[in-house]
């Protein structure tokens, strides 16, 4: 089952330790079609059709996740501290 946590109302993480996947949710981004960029093969940003980021899907995350390059960065480390099997890998 997928750990689920709301920051606040523009943003919520959703942790899935059998898949080992961690998405990042802006909500306040809008909804629709989104497209997927991939920043390399374990970041993939989420785009909304308006350009602005909707979402972010860090995979393998319980071996760390890598924030540099990443929209948000900042807020998403801080938001991050509730999930007790993802940590921040310092950047390279």
């Amino acid at each position: 089952m997928a750990e689920v946590s709301r920051v606040d109302e523009s943003l919520m993480l959703s942790f899935d330790p059998v898949t080992d996947v961690l998405y990042v949710s802006f909500a306040a981004a809008g909804r629709g079609e989104a497209r997927t960029h991939p920043l390399d093969d374990q970041r993939l940003v989420d785009y909304g059709p308006n350009g602005i980021v909707v979402g972010v899907e860090f995979l393998n995350a319980s071996a760390g996740i890598r924030l540099e390059g990443v929209p948000e960065a900042d807020r998403i480390r801080a938001a991050m501290q509730s999930l007790s099997e993802v940590w921040v890998l310092p950047a390279a």
